[in-house]
């Protein structure tokens, strides 16, 4: 698992709106997004059984993607919202 202050990286598939691709067969066009960073916030929906489990990250440099203010965080900035599942490498923090 991870815990505040791992480094991690994280990738997922974006759909792309109104995207054209050929063939009968119904299909999404969707781009790869790719983002590292450093573990701030992890929320769930219960802490004894989480079900529902996010984790929210300071993006490194030159992140130019989807970011979210939390309510109640103090750090003053906002941060990137991760599913775990989306989440490939952990570095634990030092």
């Amino acid at each position: 698992m991870y815990t505040k202050g791992d480094r991690i990286r994280a990738s997922w598939l974006k759909v792309n709106p109104l995207t054209c691709l050929a063939g009968a067969m119904p299909k999404v066009g969707a781009t790869a997004v790719e983002v590292t960073g450093v573990v701030r916030h992890i929320r769930t929906d219960n802490p004894d059984n989480p079900v529902l489990i996010r984790v929210y990250i300071d993006p490194d440099d030159g992140y130019t993607g989807p970011t979210v203010n939390l309510i109640g965080c103090v750090c003053g900035h906002p941060h990137v919202e991760l599913h775990p599942e989306w989440i490939h490498e952990i570095a634990p923090a030092k």
